[in-house]
């Protein structure tokens, strides 16, 4: 009788070609032993969803030395989201936001158990809080009551309220692969999540901790990045662009992507060929002014007309004007002030008779 083994990528579903499998052949079967023990593969979860090579380690370790016994284990997290000024770039682009996102977890009461890991894509706080929650089940054993301290209501009603969502529903929050990851995670572990609020800055030891951890996962070399690279009967597609993951209202993700491919074709144009600077804050400020809702009256509905053909640049100028009619037009200068000077859109805005308009 000889024996069997299986191809390595058979053993989990998501095809992670370095997988570390404890057994890699099966016992020999005979007519005393026909029962078959399958090779098991541990922290199939951490090779699946983590790409980081020192995270992953980092999980791994707490998983496999410390925690895996255990039958309850609590965990501390916090998430940390503020601006940030990059130092390695040159000319920065004003109208971009920089922002840094860290995460951490910490087992309670033994601070020698906790993780950082920094946080790319879709900045928010509420992500980087998610984040926390996520590594921290990954370390957490299989049948195991977990018990999680954030100080975050708003994650805990997420979580909570996570299960038997529809499709749709699911595509309309945001973080939604987070959450989803979440709670296939707690149906494959068997986990029994229970998660508690606590008041931040209150006095809480570990709490505050965890708070300044997060706050310092700028000097880790760790990173989470979420990819869609697991699918089972919950989840069977994932929307992507460019290979991230869109985690955010689907409707409101492709509206604002083709609202983007308009102005990006608008910037093209060769009327905007100048290089002269637009203050985008205070224009928008005033499209939106009669706007809409705003646009109540008739002077209203011509001023917006007045402000998107100047905007535009397509107002009846001078020299729009030669260009239609130059018999008629030829030489022709602004009227409306003595500088002689030709009537464009730049000398429009700039002509000292034009102030009151």
């Amino acid at each position: 009788m000889r024996g069997w083994s299986f191809p390595s990528e058979w053993l989990s579903s998501t095809h992670q070609p370095n997988i570390t499998i404890l057994e890699d052949k099966l016992p020999i079967v005979s007519a005393q032993n026909p029962i078959i023990s399958l090779p098991l593969v541990q922290n199939i979860w951490v090779h699946r969803w983590i790409d980081d090579d020192i995270l992953k380690a980092q999980l791994m370790d707490i998983r496999n030395k410390l925690l895996a016994e255990r039958t309850s284990v609590e965990y501390y997290t916090d998430g940390s989201f503020r601006p940030s000024t990059p130092t390695s770039m040159g000319k920065q682009d004003p109208n971009l936001v920089y922002t840094d996102m860290g995460t951490t977890f910490c087992v309670n009461n033994e601070p020698a158990l906790s993780v950082q890991a920094n946080v790319s894509l879709w900045p928010s706080s509420t992500r980087s809080e998610l984040v926390a929650i996520f590594l921290a089940l990954l370390t957490g054993p299989m049948n195991a009551k977990i018990k999680i301290y954030t100080d975050s209501q708003s994650i805990i009603y997420k979580i909570n309220n996570q299960h038997n969502k529809s499709d749709r529903k699911l595509l309309k929050q945001f973080n939604s692969l987070l959450l989803l990851k979440i709670d296939i995670f707690l149906q494959e572990k068997k986990m029994n999540l229970v998660l508690v609020k606590v008041k931040g800055h209150s006095g809480d030891v570990m709490n505050e901790m965890v708070d300044e951890l997060a706050k310092n996962t700028s000097n880790s070399s760790c990173y989470f990045n979420n990819r869609f690279n697991y699918s089972n009967r919950t989840v069977r597609f994932f929307p992507i662009f460019k290979q991230i993951p869109i985690e955010y209202n689907l409707r409101k993700f492709i509206k604002t992507l083709m609202n983007t491919r308009v102005a990006a074709e608008w910037s093209m144009l060769k009327t905007n060929g100048h290089g002269i600077p637009i203050a985008w804050n205070i224009t928008w400020n005033l499209i939106h002014r009669y706007k809409g809702f705003n646009c109540i009256s008739v002077k209203k509905h011509w001023h917006l007309i007045f402000i998107i053909k100047l905007f535009a640049k397509i107002l009846p100028l001078g020299t729009t004007l030669i260009q239609r009619k130059p018999d008629i037009y030829k030489d022709f200068v602004c009227s409306r002030c003595n500088a002689n000077k030709e009537e464009d859109i730049y000398h429009f805005i700039e002509c000292n008779a034009n102030k009151d308009l």
